[in-house]
């Protein structure tokens, strides 16, 4: 159980961090270039989730093609370690997926409450 909160404050910590790290970008951006700082934290912020989404799509469709698991069989490891790699890169993916929704998620919702 310990590890459990060890990994979920490292997470939250990222993103707080990449959220921080955001705003004061987006902050930059649209103050030389005179921009509405609540439209510029929407838009990052769907980017953010659009990123996630594509990510997640790109490694479901390297899996699911058919040269890329012929070629694959050629080398010289063992079918199951291979299965074991495409589930562990699949798992990563949709842990990049939740992280970047999650911290897209969280910028559009402060572009909506910080009025600046």
């Amino acid at each position: 159980m310990k590890i459990f909160f060890e990994n979920l404050l490292k997470i939250l910590l990222k993103i707080v961090l990449l959220i921080l790290v955001t705003m004061l970008i987006c902050f930059i951006i649209s103050f030389f270039k005179h921009f509405n700082f609540n439209n510029t934290l929407m838009f990052t912020g769907l980017g953010y989730m659009l990123i996630g989404v594509l990510s997640s799509l790109g490694s479901s469709t390297s899996l699911g093609n058919f040269k890329y698991i012929q070629s694959r069989r050629s080398t010289n490891k063992s079918s199951f370690e291979d299965t074991k790699e495409d589930f562990r890169l699949k798992d990563s993916s949709l842990n990049f997926m939740a992280f970047m929704s999650i911290s897209g998620f969280i910028i559009i919702m402060l572009s909506y409450s910080i009025t600046i």
